[in-house]
């Protein structure tokens, strides 16, 4: 057995100091593929080795084969031994070591998605050797990969497209995180899902698509990819085979993989001769659905939605390009570089963050550490007023209509909107809960439907200043009323705030509201038609 200088072992004592003590003790072997250990990534790679063979008659043959290497955030490059034993041993009781020690559960696997090449860790290898860094900074690295979304697909929020960008920036560093984000990417067809979860797949670290297959080989596909996984149309794996029973421990098996904690899982393949195996499904996943999902599963999602282009928009996109094979290849390169040079920033700013108590913030935490990490105010501001869109509440009949509109009032603040108006404060409540929420029957009309109402609760919650303004958004004149001091500082207590995006700030164009479907008093005086808005 090597050690990654060179060095050879000469007895059984291995640097973990824990490994030299004899007895029994307990066995807790690291997954390489999806490690960050004693303050490094490790990522396994396989290469080809070739040199020189000396016969025993002296003759020499020049000789080839297959190694797989783990690349240590450090710089070192280390292989993988099996350690000795008493004779007899069965192979699944023989221990496995890297040459730096560190206990592993088997010998290295690469992803079957491995997406870093040999030069660009040669290169960065030597980097190391030199002291010297590669990567520039974070903020240019989400930009970049911003604009190859922008390039390939249009989406009605543009905020949205920050969001993709910090989730696949996380996907580079998740072994970092207890727990990591989910998309759900939902729209009609013809909308571009499936295109976005291609690119995505293609920049993302270790990227993988999953599209019409069994629930056996998405899961293992999951297990194998260690990395930001892409279901193409959740909905065709159980369509497959009928009434796949294996669909249904699929989706137990997502719900729990947001989590490294609860990511492993006992699966019995009934389509391979019943085989029982233990797959890891930890990691970023992307669901393209297009009637979205259950309520469990949903709560560990991040919703981006997509829509049909409109004409006016797209034909200033006419020769719009999207990035060729090889730049998104370099950028994916560049990625990984970035986290091997950064992962102790990035690990250092996510223990400093109170740890989120909510599922919500805990999905959400990895995007606000990287927005933390690359420093641009336009950045996060972008990524808060996309998850504050994203953001939904688990309404019951029981949920009062006071907590509604308070939940939808913080949704505003958070994105700037310091100056509340009835008009948007029910639009975002109708949006958390669903048109329909509380309703008997169809067309009644509840609180949260009512502005008066929902005006009146804001001044009873002191959410608001007593004294109103009329402002006029889109040439409709609506009453609105600043949002009180106590009430900002419940929401940010100390925090930085973001800036004042205007009364009118929540309404765009009809195109990219993201109240197309709660019944927009402003639409309806403009003379837009649900049915008729371009969509």
């Amino acid at each position: 057995m090597l050690l990654s200088k060179g060095k050879k072992i000469k007895d059984n004592a291995i640097l973990n100091t824990n490994s030299s003590k004899l007895g029994r003790q307990a066995y807790q072997p690291v997954d390489v593929g999806r490690a960050f250990h004693d303050g490094c990534l490790y990522y396994p790679t396989r290469t080809m080795l070739r040199e020189v063979h000396t016969e025993k008659n002296g003759n020499s043959t020049t000789v080839e084969k297959i190694e797989t290497v783990v690349i240590r955030s450090d710089g070192d490059i280390l292989t993988a031994s099996e350690m000795p034993s008493k004779p007899g041993t069965p192979s699944d009781q023989k221990i496995w070591r890297l040459s730096d020690g560190t206990l592993v559960d088997e010998p290295p696997v690469p992803s079957r998605n491995a997406s870093w090449s040999w030069q660009s860790i040669q290169k960065l290898l030597a980097a190391k050797k030199e002291g010297n860094n590669l990567s520039g900074s974070l903020s240019e690295l989400i930009w970049e990969v911003r604009a190859c979304i922008v390039k390939a697909v249009w989406l009605p929020n543009a905020d949205d497209y920050t969001t993709l960008a910090f989730v696949v920036a996380a996907s580079f560093v998740q072994p970092v995180f207890k727990a990591v984000p989910y998309l759900l990417v939902c729209g009609d067809k013809g909308t571009g899902k499936s295109e976005l979860g291609i690119l995505l797949s293609q920049i993302g670290a270790n990227g993988s698509i999953i599209g019409q297959t069994s629930a056996a080989s998405a899961a293992r596909m999951m297990h194998e990819g260690r990395g930001l996984t892409v279901f193409d149309d959740l909905e065709s794996i159980g369509q497959k085979r009928g009434n796949d029973s294996g669909y249904t421990e699929l989706i137990q098996f997502l719900k729990v993989s947001y989590n490294a904690d609860t990511a492993k899982k006992v699966w019995t393949d009934s389509s391979n001769g019943f085989r029982v195996r233990e797959l890891n499904g930890f990691g970023i996943k992307v669901i393209n659905n297009t009637v979205g999902t259950d309520g469990i599963l949903g709560s560990r999602m991040i919703r981006i939605a997509t829509r049909k282009m409109p004409k006016s928009i797209a034909g200033d996109r006419v020769g719009m390009r999207g990035a060729g094979a090889s730049e998104l290849k370099q950028l994916q390169d560049k990625l990984h570089v970035w986290a091997f040079e950064n992962v102790k920033v990035v690990d250092a700013v996510y223990r400093d963050q109170v740890p989120p108590s909510e599922r919500e913030d805990q999905i959400a935490a990895p995007l606000r550490v990287l927005a933390e990490v690359a420093g641009d105010a336009q950045l996060k501001a972008e990524l808060e007023r996309s998850l504050a869109r994203s953001r939904t509440v688990a309404a019951t009949d029981d949920t009062e209509p006071s907590d509604i509109v308070r939940e939808a009032a913080t949704n505003l603040v958070k994105c700037g909107q310091y100056m509340l108006s009835a008009t948007n404060v029910a639009l975002e409540a109708r949006r958390l809960v669903g048109p329909n929420f509380g309703k008997s029957h169809v067309g009644e009309i509840t609180e949260i439907d009512d502005e008066k109402v929902v005006g009146r609760i804001m001044k009873n919650l002191c959410l608001v200043d007593p004294q109103q303004q009329r402002a006029r958004v889109r040439g409709v004149q609506i009453r609105a009323a600043k949002a009180s001091e106590g009430f900002l500082d419940e929401v940010f207590g100390e925090g930085e705030r973001p800036d004042d995006i205007g009364v009118g700030g929540f309404c765009d164009t009809c195109a990219s509201c993201p109240y197309v479907s709660q019944n927009c008093p402003i639409m309806e005086k403009r003379g837009v038609r649900p049915s008729l808005k371009e969509r």
